[in-house]
């Protein structure tokens, strides 16, 4: 499945149970897929998020879409097939084209700030899961320190806490 395919080409496979379609990380994107029937897990930094069901005759979803995306093309999460899927494997400069060319141009500006937005947002709710895993830390300033080193890192530990404890303040950043 990593083997780039021509923009014309895609492709219906049944994917077992316990397979892997999508893997979270560094290694550009080539495919994304329409799951058209079937149960997926969503992972995102080894915690399962979410599950996407299709039941058959219902409307496809698709998966990896935000790899589409992103400049970088990485997948934002991995996504594991629950049950046996049926999906169908879509080149991502296909649907790039598509975005690219074949959108109306009065609504090409519209579907770009989306973008951003949906790349942006994604980028934030990451950061935060990640924040929410971090354990929180307590410090102690020794008296012995030299004043405006205690003052700066009294500083430092109201911004930290401020961040960590007060949901007002993590709202402001």
């Amino acid at each position: 499945m990593s083997a780039p395919q021509t923009a014309s080409q895609s492709s219906t496979q049944t994917v077992p149970a316990g397979q892997w379609l999508i893997v979270e990380g560094s290694t550009p994107a080539y495919f994304l897929y329409k799951l058209i029937s079937g149960q997926v897990g969503i992972y995102k930094e080894g915690q399962k998020i979410a599950t996407v069901t299709v039941h058959p005759g219902a409307p496809p979803r698709f998966l990896g879409i935000l790899s589409t995306l992103s400049a970088d093309r990485e997948h934002r999460a991995s996504v594991k097939a629950e049950t046996d899927v049926e999906v169908e494997t879509i080149y991502i400069d296909h649907i790039r084209g598509i975005l690219a060319h074949e959108v109306p141009r009065e609504i090409r500006q519209t579907i770009q700030a989306m973008i951003e937005a949906i790349v942006i947002a994604d980028e934030i709710k990451s950061l935060r899961r990640k924040l929410s895993h971090m354990p929180v830390v307590e410090l102690e300033i020794p008296e012995t320190l030299d004043p405006e080193l205690k003052h700066i890192l009294t500083e430092l530990r109201k911004l930290y806490e401020c961040l960590i404890y007060d949901q007002e303040c993590r709202e402001q950043f």
